[in-house]
């Protein structure tokens, strides 16, 4: 990607060492190789591929296996030596501050075919956060209006912009973002209440952003994004945040076909979810549905989705936080008509699918391509070959203007 730092200067930058710290344990790997710093530079800078050699001895120092390397051309084979930021330690505001660097300095760099968090650290991670949330005890009047007002506005317009436009070209400007309010952090003068906000604030831009590289298939960078702005909502004592945060880490195990580690992530949600916010226990129990059916449990799928309509006919929207704005009715989702796909309940997957794109806006395109390809499956599994074929074409037209390889991904799989 255009202005990223390069895989290896990533790497040595996590380990300490210099060009000529590099081009020395590379020649002290190969015989005859002799120390040359302007090599590594080259190759950081100029395009310059290493040979087969060098390649080799860099894998046995970053004790990546040559399998690896032999599997993914340089520099591709690098990222498996990035290290991810541990989930442990204190929680607190400059754990955050400390997390988050490490995450926009690298983060372009990304593993593109697995997490970076395996399932026993998402639940730690999920745990601790639970764990971790700060009281807030400074007064919330005092805050600069333009400031957080400003922010806020900016956070409303990405998520629209992603709704019409997908996440690929939305996770720059979300990095984007995630500098300026880290800047303002760090160097402005704050009236009293002021950080407590900036951090809230700050938190929603690393959930967007993780989710605009969950939707373009940057599974990593979401992962580490999330983790950020978990430790960010704890330092904030904002639970909302991390509530939707985790369901995001929820949601993106189920398509990875995880259900356990779904189901895991959801319930660390909910141990902290309003009980008023009822509109927010219909999101977690409908994507809850998602899990139950991975694991194969037709029986408690269905309660699932039961269970979340009777939360939002519940609803009070003057309980819902501001970004639970999106969720529809339950039963009329992608995530309720996919769960219902994997049970095999085609019929009332195909009723959930329809009426979800029935009331779909103008705008929301994305989830248009999303829902179709969702009902190109269905068409597939009930042997509507041709249908699911037109479908599949429609979405890939569309796909021209909507920018999200998740979506690419679900017409992959039945193309």
């Amino acid at each position: 990607m255009t202005g990223a730092a390069h895989p290896l200067t990533v790497i040595r930058s996590q380990r300490g060492w210099s060009l000529s710290e590099t081009a020395r344990r590379i020649a002290n790997r190969v015989p005859g190789m002799a120390v040359h710093r302007e090599k590594v530079w080259r190759w950081e800078n100029r395009g310059v591929v290493p040979d087969d050699a060098a390649q080799r001895a860099l894998a046995a120092e970053f004790r990546i296996s040559e399998r690896l390397v032999a599997d993914h051309p340089w520099p591709q084979w690098l990222v498996f030596a990035c290290d991810a930021e541990p989930t442990g330690g204190v929680w607190d505001a400059g754990s955050a501050a400390e997390v988050l660097d490490r995450v926009l300095s690298s983060v372009e760099v990304d593993r593109r075919d697995f997490p970076v968090y395996d399932a026993m650290t998402i639940g730690h991670m999920a745990w601790t956060w639970s764990q971790s949330i700060i009281t807030l005890t400074e007064s919330r009047e005092s805050v600069s209006r333009h400031v957080t007002d400003y922010l806020q506005t900016r956070i409303a317009q990405l998520w629209l912009l992603d709704d019409q436009i997908g996440g690929e070209p939305c996770f720059e400007a979300g990095l984007g973002e995630l500098r300026l309010v880290t800047t303002l952090l760090r160097k402005g003068r704050h009236e009293p209440g002021v950080q407590q906000h900036l951090l809230r604030h700050l938190a929603a831009l690393e959930r967007f952003t993780g989710w605009a590289a969950f939707d373009a298939g940057r599974e990593a960078a979401a992962q580490r994004l999330w983790h950020a702005g978990l430790r960010t909502s704890a330092a904030a004592g904002d639970p909302d945040q991390g509530v939707y945060i985790l369901s995001c880490v929820a949601l993106q195990a189920a398509y990875a076909g995880d259900g356990t580690t779904t189901l895991d992530a959801l319930d660390a949600a909910r141990s902290q979810a309003d009980p008023a916010q009822d509109t927010v226990l219909a999101m977690l129990d409908c994507w809850s549905s998602r899990g139950h059916a991975l694991l194969g449990d037709a029986r408690r799928t269905a309660h699932a989705l039961h269970q979340a309509d009777a939360h939002w006919e519940a609803r009070s929207p003057g309980d819902d936080p501001d970004w639970a704005y999106w969720m529809p009715q339950p039963s009329a989702t992608c995530e309720a008509g996919t769960a219902l796909l994997h049970v095999g309940e085609l019929q009332a997957a195909e009723q959930a699918l329809t009426a979800g794109l029935a009331a779909l806006g103008a705008d929301d395109a994305r989830d248009r391509a999303l829902y179709l390809a969702r009902m190109a499956e269905l068409h597939y599994a009930a042997g509507r070959r041709d249908q699911a074929d037109a479908l599949a074409v429609t979405v890939s037209a569309q796909l021209e203007q909507v920018h999200s390889q998740r979506v690419r991904n679900q017409i992959a799989k039945i193309a």
